[in-house]
């Protein structure tokens, strides 16, 4: 999360978010889950923040109907498809959301988005900001997620949370960590994996600039 719920973004808390994002970019990130709370500046600002215009997804923030980001990716690394998508949370009580913007039902998008889903074969991730009890819900009604990128457990996961055969990982909040998850993988699912975290400190975000 860029801001945090129910707090006025400052320019400082902007300029923060800048500098993280900068530093993300530098590390490759590919794909960031635009969490509800990332929304409180304005959509515009965190477009902005994207030069590619790929970075950030989210498959139910909609602006006048329409999808404001991508719903996901789908890679093919070696011989193995790959379908990245990302769910966003309901916005907390305070959250500064544009009323132009909706978010819809998690469960609602993810009921007609998991066709054509399940459809790619292959390792399926979800990135989210949904808390443990709904992604819990979540993961029970579509047991075919292979890994889940979390923001809003809340929680850093140095051991991964199995749900059912679902992996689920976390690092800490508003960027604190970098958590990199090596996966192998046999006939296309995966087998095994070492996960493990990075702290970062604000010195290290500062010389980005």
């Amino acid at each position: 999360m860029l801001f945090y719920p129910g707090k006025r973004v400052t320019e400082r808390d902007k300029e923060d978010a800048r500098k993280l994002v900068e530093y993300y970019k530098q590390m490759g990130y590919q794909n960031c889950c635009v969490s509800s709370t990332d929304l409180g500046a304005g959509s515009d600002f965190i477009k902005g923040l994207d030069d590619s215009k790929n970075l950030f997804i989210s498959a139910n923030i909609k602006k006048k109907g329409e999808n404001l980001f991508g719903k996901g990716r789908i890679y093919n690394v070696k011989g193995t498809k790959i379908t990245v998508f990302a769910l966003t949370d309901r916005s907390p009580l305070g959250t500064n959301i544009s009323k132009k913007l909706t978010i819809e039902d998690p469960f609602v998008t993810m009921k007609g988005l998991w066709p054509s889903i399940k459809n790619q074969q292959g390792i399926i991730i979800l990135l989210t900001s949904l808390n443990k009890r709904n992604l819990q819900k979540l993961i029970e009604k579509y047991p075919g997620i292979d890994l889940v990128i979390s923001s809003g457990l809340g929680m850093p996961t140095y051991v991964p949370l199995h749900f059912g055969k679902t992996l689920v990982v976390s690092s800490h909040p508003k960027g604190k960590s970098v958590g990199l998850m090596a996966l192998k993988v046999k006939n296309g699912k995966i087998s095994n994996y070492d996960n493990r975290l990075f702290m970062l400190r604000q010195s290290v975000i500062d010389a980005v600039y």
